[in-house]
């Protein structure tokens, strides 16, 4: 577990290097890679990285270039593939319609199709054009692990019967020789996404460069979870997150393994 303070986001920073954007060329070091192409006449390459002139671009599912509106007023040299983390240094921002209507993925280690726009949690991600996924870096509501994490923390107290439990829709709990023992009820929680109130829907995430996060809420970042203290700072765990580069590769090598022998 690592401590994360609202004002503190290098901490932060180390959690989002280990995930799937912190790694968008892997193996990439030759010194005519640092650099962003310059975008081709014609067709483009769906989920390539390109630069127009002062701006950053990328070429969509559909070979059409997509570039973020706002120019720099200086660009004295080429700009770098390592000056881009989350989609919208690259587009335009999503508008809310379009938001609700994308394709939502499990992870960041699965296969996607380069050049488009997937949801993963909270997290809006473009997918490129090496497979791996650009992604938001929004620390999402995890509510399943929330309840789960309350569900231990009612257990374990002295009970005398059932009028002595403490019990919610997403909480059952019961009175077992004299103690209680509680559990999380699987898919209760209300998702990342959530609708209300017919098609009123929200995201339920946390910028913790704007906003400062509730006592006793979890949120899920990449393959990670960090849990919100009293003390309004964050602990969180600190797993290194696959891409899909990164897991094709280990697909391949238990495959070698397991059809030598070894």
């Amino acid at each position: 577990m690592a401590c994360l303070e609202h004002e503190d986001i290098k901490r932060f920073s180390l959690i989002n290097k280990r995930s799937p954007q912190g790694e968008l060329r892997s193996g990439d070091k030759e010194k005519d890679k640092i650099y962003l192409p310059n975008l081709p006449e014609g067709r483009c390459v769906p989920g390539k990285l390109y630069s127009k002139e002062c701006q950053k671009c990328y070429c969509n599912h559909s070979g059409k270039t997509v570039c973020n509106p706002s120019k720099p007023t200086k660009c004295k040299e080429p700009l770098k593939i390592k000056d881009i983390s989350t989609p919208a240094d690259v587009s335009p921002p999503i508008t809310n319609k379009d938001f609700w209507q994308l394709p939502i993925l499990p992870h960041s280690a699965v296969k996607c199709q380069p050049g488009k726009m997937y949801l993963i949690d909270c997290n809006t991600c473009l997918c490129l054009d090496n497979g791996n996924l650009l992604c938001e870096t929004l620390l999402c509501l995890n509510k399943d692990e929330e309840n789960a994490v309350k569900a231990k923390k009612w257990s374990g107290v002295k009970c005398q019967n059932a009028d002595d439990i403490v019990s919610d829709r997403c909480i059952r709990c019961d009175c077992s020789n004299n103690i209680t023992q509680c559990r999380a009820v699987p898919g209760c929680a209300m998702p990342a996404i959530m609708k209300l109130h017919g098609n009123t829907k929200i995201r339920l995430n946390l910028d913790v460069k704007k906003e400062k996060c509730k006592p006793g809420a979890v949120y899920k970042t990449d393959c990670n979870h960090c849990y919100c203290q009293p003390d309004l700072t964050l602990r969180c765990t600190q797993k290194s997150c696959l891409n899909y580069r990164q897991a094709l590769k280990l697909k391949n090598l238990r495959s070698y393994l397991q059809k030598h022998g070894l």
